[in-house]
């Protein structure tokens, strides 16, 4: 989702190594607009199992972006039905198989937001400048 939005993650070293894994569970997403700001690197801290990143911003003028843009997505009574229906299916065990309040939240968002999308796909071309 969040490379839809041109944010990768720039993490690409393992922040947690144990016995025989090494992973990179915490990561930094930047604009790929700006990546070349920015140096990464990790620092090995001794306080915890996780190592710490060190991201450096270049001292830069960045214009903000005066470019701003819409998705436009057809919703009609086909689409409305196909949401509704496929809402009517889901069982809702990953929601409700929880207590955290958060996580059942985000896991209700997810599903939610995933049927919309499908019963509603934006077409070709859907994408357009905003008016100022």
């Amino acid at each position: 989702m969040l490379l839809s939005y041109n944010l990768p993650s720039i993490v690409n070293f393992p922040i947690r190594c144990y016995k025989h894994s090494a992973t990179a569970i915490d990561n930094i997403f930047i604009d790929t607009n700006r990546k070349n700001y920015c140096i990464l690197s990790p620092i090995t801290n001794g306080l915890s199992d996780h190592d710490a990143q060190l991201i450096t911003l270049k001292k830069t003028r960045l214009k903000p972006s005066t470019k701003h843009f819409k998705i436009i997505r057809t919703f009609d009574k086909n689409s409305s039905y196909y949401f509704l229906n496929k809402l009517s299916y889901e069982m809702w065990d990953t929601t409700f198989s929880c207590e955290d309040v958060n996580i059942m939240f985000n896991a209700f968002l997810d599903t939610y937001l995933k049927i919309f999308y499908s019963s509603s796909p934006p077409p070709q071309n859907s994408i357009y400048p905003e008016k100022e």
